[in-house]
């Protein structure tokens, strides 16, 4: 949109160096802010799948996103 004012970009995330890793296996839980499609549950539960994981997702999921949920 050409009329808006870029300001900057707001990144959400972690810093990863933040952390250490552990080689051991931990439950995994996904908190959205919402729930769209885009914010990463699919990936989410492929990943818990592929590692064997328990995976609980909290979420509050709105009227047009009831059909992708």
């Amino acid at each position: 949109m050409p009329s808006l004012h870029f300001a900057a970009t707001v990144y959400n995330g972690v810093d990863t160096n933040e952390f250490t890793f552990h080689d051991t296996k931990v439950r995994m839980q996904h908190g959205l802010d919402g729930s769209h499609q885009k914010k990463g549950v699919v990936e989410a539960i492929r990943v818990a799948r592929s590692v064997g994981i328990p995976l609980k997702i909290a979420a509050a999921i709105d009227p047009i996103d009831q059909p992708f949920f």
